[in-house]
């Protein structure tokens, strides 16, 4: 609001709740008794005039000695001291000559300032040393600079009106008569600045002059009528305030500091009646506080207290003094004020000193907002602001009013002390008596929460509410009209005096003493006064019939109390000790708050106290401390909270992170209110909240200028509409998440079978096509209960339903089409769209088209919107209509010159032509095809169609069988796939085309000798070109190496028992040509080919076991010295950063390791953007053996993989190559093979170990190497000595990593099945000593043993290659030469 409604005032901890402030007088016994001022106090704060020293104060020398330092001038001056004290006890430190007429220190008490009676202005240090010396007389300060503003003719001249512009300057008029005429000195708050107010000569019209600290005069005020002598400059250094007098009023004044007057306002009293006596600010500059005194008439003295708000200024408080001494109860006494000041308190806690010559009020002073309790729906959300005699309303759930307007005003006779909202249910109990004193009041019962009590002057209290009743005479009361239309009259429903009753007593001086005003039942209202005794709690009755307002009961109560909370039937009451007590207006009993079982206490007293209603729980008191701690109940929510507000199902808290947090009022949403997610939105610095209106989503900000923002959280907002769906009101829970952003899915995902049930009610409950259709369009398959407003909906899973759009849509247009098909055409369009019926959507409106329905074109329109043009364009030519597909065009932006001629051709076109061409068109190849099946006129077009797009699969599913178009098809696919090098399934096509001619060049091609032949019998080939045939098969399969397939051709269809053997002895299959031989008779065969082929494959095989074995150990020892090199150079390079970089240098990452090798995720990433060709090329660089290479050692544990592996194979053929050796006699070359071979393997499973050596986990010696070493521990391991024998064997391990997956390990070895025993029982065959264990073992596979596998990759190695062992031997030795001279 402007202001905050009230403020808290404290008299020696009395703590009062009030509209503006309660003054609360104590008696003298009271405070001589309680109240003892500490001489730092006196010090600090009291400034006492000479007069008053001189009149009142009696003090001992002593004193004087220990607590009074007075200047010299001063002393000669005011003080009347016997010489010998003055001789013994004061000690002079200079003089002026003339006298001193003021004197103040700065803040800091770093510079004194004293002005003479010759107006002249002396600046000393805190030595009092004198700096500077300024003639206030001779001043004259900086010439005003125009900004360009145009004339003084041109400007706006306020209430003066134009003629203004055209009077003559005059004179200020001079000071009224009762100024002292002396000087006035106020320092700016950082002590840079201090401005003087004084008489300048003999003239009587006071002028103010700005210096600096340094003595130079920064500027002279301009000219105010009838300035008076209090000036007080603002903390913060902005403007210095001054009092002066017009002819009609009494106005105060902000200057700033270059004399330019900024801002002010008029202060309630008539010209000439009050004389001003001080200003003074608080010390966070928020409050300035003017004292006044009488001139003539009757009535005490006056200090009001001013904030502003929205470049307004409000009196908040009016504290009147008596005008006589009293020592009775509530009198000031002792002849009037003669100090006030504001102490040191920090904000938002303001302590004002106030000290009559027998009393010391200390005024704590603390913002309290006014409004309505807001838990029902009827309440209006009324805020109330204090301004002086006025009170200004507002019903926020109605209209918005910024401050300092007001949609209602109040005026009552006398200032504001204390205001209270009725917090009574909506509906009164049963068992609870109004006391008939709402029943002027329209719909008492649902209005007595918008009613407030008012408490001003001395005894009086006013009921207001909104009401059309008349308030009865006399009624001192006027209430302005409402600001906003369609809001009641507010009225007075009752005026009555406080009175008190017989068997009470103990009792307050009047009305205006009681503070703490709370109304939580409609016919009684508690307040809290003090007594020198003690405080105490009063019950008022509101007696409407009789026309009064009784204290009926007055109880005394243990402590202080500094804050009261309000609920229907029930009050919180916090205590100067900060325990909670718990008042029952039922029973009028009091006992402590209990929460949980155990007594609620807040640690510090609280500037708001509420109670909150926590879900499942009784009100819990929810407290905010001065230093920002929020207490719900004896737990601290929040460590740094500036505001707070209760709705009726969050809790809202602004922060001083600049946040507003709205946390459910569930136990589980207050347990951690740190972690509130989506509840958290930020706000602007220094924002406050006003209040929150229930059940609604808006809850009002005042930012720091004092306007007023109005925000809806998100997650009222979502509970709002969680309620209004709960009770199925579709129509405002859509608009409600139009107006808040709210994703509109959320109407179907709060209850989908709910909303499917009610789809019907949904359509005539929202009744407005275009916002069904707004809703249709935002549907999507995410459930956004459990992914946006998860918050709202815990425990729901965040599992798209890929067939909500479809059920919703579908549920949603059978009923719009119920209700009324017509008026939601376009919503009902929406939705075939979003279920992804866009051709049914056509189609409708098409047909609307064809039967001349009108919003065929609205449809459409509203068709190209939905969808993209070219699509809907597309299906409208789908649809084979082309008046629709014209009409389509025609309203898209499409070209003319585009579409004209193409509908233009297709219209020219026979049916079955136009529709196979549409398809084409629209790329819908498979109807496209059965439109032309049967048409043998244009068939042509099927053939080009199957050709330009390679539709040979598709044409044969959907051709019938015998149709000449399949045949052709099927001509064409052969074609096409013998271009594409796919021989196979070309002779497949050709032959069902009848091509076979085609067909048997195609199978010879692939090799398919079988079919070939079964091809040439379909074309009915003669004896002699059959042969002919099958010899030139033959010599492909040989040429081919397919030896036993040509074997099969020379005898089954050659009779070429000849070749057929020399083909089985080439491939090596000694049993199958032995059989050949003597299936046909011919046993020279097995002298002529058998013999000699087994013999030479013999020598060759043994010669390249040799070869092989010694190469295998070459490169086994090229890869350890490989290996030990990098090793080395490993160790080289470690030990090179260790001398070069420092350990706590930058370059080394505590997360870094000394392993070269890239991350999987960058490497990854690059294998992924790389070709299949550049990809093959780096796997060979990466295996690469050339000598010296990066990747030599990987290139050779490679190489040696694949020759480990063709092992395997080789060690079958040897055995089948042994087995025909001993059939034919050859039993010395076959036992000479076997051992030879053996030996081979011997030699590879000897050197295995060294190839793939097993992993051994370091020792605790050893230097650790890997992801888990940093580059500054290697270092200084290095440094610290250690060997590198562990570092080798975990580098290796890093090496052996970067291979493939299986390359990381040796292959297995050759089974034992290959050796023919009877030739091991006659030569056995020592193997070399095996490396770990130095004895000698056979070649039995069963006695090689091999390392655990490796988990690494890599490829091939060219050299040394192994075939495979169904390669054919022959192919194998001939291969063998270039591997011996590699």
């Amino acid at each position: 609001m402007g202001t905050p409604a009230g403020t808290q005032l404290a008299s020696r901890g009395i703590i009062t709740t009030t509209a503006a402030v309660a003054f609360v007088s104590l008696p003298p016994s009271f405070l001589r008794a309680r109240v003892s001022l500490p001489p730092s106090f006196l010090r600090a704060h009291v400034s006492l005039p000479p007069s008053f020293l001189r009149a009142h104060v009696s003090l001992p020398p002593s004193f004087l000695r220990a607590h009074v330092s007075l200047p010299p001038s001063f002393l000669r001056a005011h003080v009347s001291l016997p010489p010998s004290f003055l001789r013994a006890h004061v000690e002079e430190v200079g003089a002026v000559s003339g006298g001193v007429a003021a004197a103040s220190w700065s803040p800091d008490q770093e510079h004194l300032a004293l002005v003479t009676p010759a107006a002249n202005l002396l600046l000393m240090t805190s030595g009092f040393e004198v700096t500077a010396e300024v003639p206030l007389g001779a001043s004259s300060g900086q010439a005003m600079v125009a900004l360009g503003w145009g004339s003084k003719a041109t400007q706006f001249h306020g209430t003066e009106g134009r003629d203004a512009a055209t009077q003559a300057k005059t004179t200020a008029l001079p000071a009224p008569p009762w100024d002292h005429g002396r000087p006035v000195v106020t320092w700016r708050g950082d002590g840079e600045l201090l401005a003087v107010s004084h008489f300048p000569g003999d003239s009587r019209t006071r002028r103010i002059v700005v210096v600096d600290a340094k003595g130079c005069v920064v500027a002279v005020a301009e000219g105010l009528d009838g300035l008076q002598p209090p000036v007080a400059w603002r903390p913060n250094g902005s403007v210095f305030a001054v009092s002066y007098t017009t002819a009609g009023k009494h106005q105060v004044a902000f200057v700033e500091k270059n004399g330019l007057q900024h801002g002010g306002f008029v202060l309630p009293f008539r010209a000439g009646c009050v004389e001003v006596v001080a200003l003074a600010w608080s010390g966070d500059s928020t409050v300035l506080a003017v004292w006044g005194r009488p001139l003539e008439g009757e009535g005490g003295e006056v200090v009001q207290l001013w904030t502003t708000g929205n470049y307004h200024w409000y009196l908040k408080q009016e504290i009147r003094l008596p005008a006589t001494a009293q020592d009775e109860p509530g009198g000031g006494g002792g002849g009037g004020l003669v100090v006030v000041q504001w102490g040191e308190a920090a904000p938002p806690l303001l302590s004002l000193h106030l000290v009559t010559p027998t009393h010391h009020h200390s005024l704590t002073l603390l913002p309290a907002p006014h409004h309505t309790l807001g838990q029902t729906p009827q309440d209006t959300a009324t805020a109330a602001v204090v301004d002086g005699h006025r009170l200004l309303l507002t019903p926020f759930r109605l209209a918005t009013v910024p401050p300092p307007m007001a949609a209602y005003t109040a005026t009552f006779p006398e200032a504001i002390n204390s205001l209270a909202f009725c917090v009574a249910d909506a509906a009164a109990p049963a068992d609870v008596n109004d006391s008939g004193f709402l029943e002027g009041c329209e719909d008492a019962g649902v209005l007595g929460s918008n009613a407030l009590c008012v408490q001003h002057g001395p005894h009086s209290l006013t009921l207001l509410a909104p009401t059309t009743h008349h308030p009865p005479p006399p009624c001192s009361v006027t209430v302005t009209p409402p600001g906003a239309q369609g809001l009641r009259p507010l009225g007075v429903c009752g005026q009555y005096r406080l009175e008190w009753g017989e068997g009470v007593a103990v009792r307050a001086g009047s009305a205006s003493e009681l503070y703490h005003w709370a109304w939580p039942r409609r016919d009684t209202l508690v307040a809290v006064f003090g007594s020198a005794e003690a405080c105490h709690l009063v019950f008022v009755e509101v007696q409407a019939e009789a026309g009064r307002a009784v204290a009926t009961q007055v109880v005394p109560l243990e402590d202080w109390v500094v804050a009261v909370a309000a609920w229907p039937n029930l009050a919180a009451l916090q205590l100067a000790s900060g325990a909670l007590l718990k008042l029952d207006l039922a029973t009028r009993t009091l006992e402590p708050f209990l929460v949980e079982g155990a007594e609620v206490a807040i640690p510090a007293p609280c500037q708001q106290l509420c109670l909150c209603p926590v879900e499942g729980c009784a009100p819990v008191p929810l407290g905010l401390t001065p230093r920002g701690r929020l207490y719900l109940g004896h737990r601290q929510l929040l460590a740094h909270c500036t505001s707070v507000a209760v709705h009726t199902h969050h809790l809202l808290a602004t922060t001083s992170a600049h946040s507003l947090l709205a946390l459910p009022l569930t136990p589980q949403g207050l347990m951690n209110p740190q972690e509130a997610g989506p509840g958290v939105r930020r706000v602007e610095r220094g924002a406050r909240i006003v209040l929150a209106v229930g059940h609604d989503t808006r809850v009002l900000l005042q930012m720091p200028r004092g306007n007023l923002e109005v925000v809806s959280p998100r997650p009222l907002a979502i509970h709002a509409l969680a309620r209004l769906l709960a009770t199925r009101q579709y129509g405002a829970a859509l608009e409600l998440a139009r107006r808040h952003r709210i994703d509109a899915n959320l109407l179907y995902d709060h209850h989908p079978a709910q909303f499917l049930a009610a789809a019907k009610h949904f359509v005539r409950d929202v009744d407005d096509p275009r916002r069904v259709d707004v809703f249709l369009a935002a549907l999507t398959h995410q459930d956004a209960s459990a992914t946006t407003y998860a918050f709202h909906y815990p425990g729901r899973p965040a599992n798209p339903d890929p067939g909500k759009v479809r059920a919703a849509c579908d549920a949603v247009r059978a009923a719009m089409e119920e209700v009324d098909e017509g008026r939601h055409l376009l919503p009902i369009l929406t939705s075939l769209v979003k279920a992804g019926d866009m051709a049914v959507a056509l189609a409708r409106v098409g047909g609307m088209r064809q039967r001349d329905e009108g919003g065929a074109e609205e449809g459409l329109r509203h068709l190209l919107y939905l969808a993209d043009t070219e699509e809907l364009y597309r299906l409208a030519l789908g649809t084979h209509d082309l008046a629709l597909a014209l009409m389509v065009a025609q309203h898209s932006a499409k070209d003319p010159k585009e579409y004209l001629p193409q509908l233009n051709g297709l219209r020219q076109l026979p049916e079955p032509l136009r529709r196979f061409r549409i398809n084409v068109l629209l790329r819908r190849f498979r109807p496209a095809l059965l439109e032309l099946h049967d048409q043998a006129a244009h068939r042509e077009e099927a053939v080009q169609l199957v050709q330009r797009e390679g539709l040979h699969a598709m044409a044969l599913q959907l051709l019938p069988p015998k149709s000449q178009l399949k045949v052709e098809v099927c001509q064409l696919y052969g074609r096409h796939l013998l271009a594409k090098s796919r021989p196979s399934e070309a002779a497949i096509m050709l032959g069902r085309a009848g091509q076979h001619a085609m067909a048997l060049e195609a199978y010879r091609a692939a090799g398919n000798w079988q079919m070939a032949l079964v091809t040439a019998s379909s074309l009915g080939l003669a004896k002699e070109q059959l042969a002919e045939l099958c010899q030139g098969l033959a010599e492909e399969l040989r040429e081919q190496g397919r030896h036993p397939e040509a074997a099969r051709l020379y005898e089954q269809h050659l009779a070429n028992e000849e070749e057929a053997v020399a083909c089985l002895a080439t491939a090596g299959d000694w049993q199958d040509a032995l059989r050949l031989a003597h299936k046909h008779g011919r046993p020279d065969l097995v002298e002529t080919n058998v013999r000699p082929g087994a013999l030479q494959q013999a020598a060759a095989t043994r010669q390249e076991a040799r070869d092989t074995a010694a190469a295998l150990a070459l490169q086994v020892a090229r890869l350890s010295e490989v290996r030990v090199a990098k090793q080395r150079q490993h160790s080289a390079s470690l030990l090179l950063a260790a001398e070069d970089a420092p350990l706590d240098c930058d370059l080394y990452s505590d997360a870094s390791t000394v392993s070269g090798r890239p991350s999987t995720a960058s490497s990854a990433t690059a294998r992924s953007q790389r070709s299949s060709k550049s990809r093959r090329k780096l796997e060979r660089k990466k295996y690469s053996t050339r000598e010296g290479g990066p990747q030599e050692d990987l290139g050779l544990v490679a190489a040696l993989h694949e020759t480990y592996a063709g092992l395997v194979g080789r060690a079958e053929a040897v055995g089948a190559l042994c087995a025909a050796l001993v059939t034919l006699g050859h039993d010395t070359e076959a036992a000479t093979l076997q051992e030879d071979f053996s030996e081979l393997l011997s030699v590879a499973d000897s050197r295995r170990a060294e190839v793939w050596p097993p992993l051994l986990p370091p020792s605790q010696d050893q230097v650790e190497f890997g992801p888990q070493l940093t580059s500054e521990g290697a270092v200084q391991q290095l440094r610290a000595g250690h060997r590198l024998e562990g570092a080798a064997n975990t580098f290796l391990a890093q090496r052996m990593a970067e291979l493939d997956s299986h390359l990381r390990h040796p292959p297995p070895p050759p089974r034992d099945t290959w050796r023919l025993g009877l030739l091991a029982d006659e030569v056995q065959v020592d193997s070399p000593l095996d490396a770990t264990t130095g004895t000698g073992t056979t070649t039995s596979s069963a006695m090689v043993g091999f390392s655990k596998p490796w988990a690494c990759t890599m490829p091939r190695w060219p050299s040394c290659r192994w075939g495979h062992h169904t390669r054919p031997l022959a192919q194998f030795l001939r291969a063998s030469s270039s591997t011996r001279a590699h």
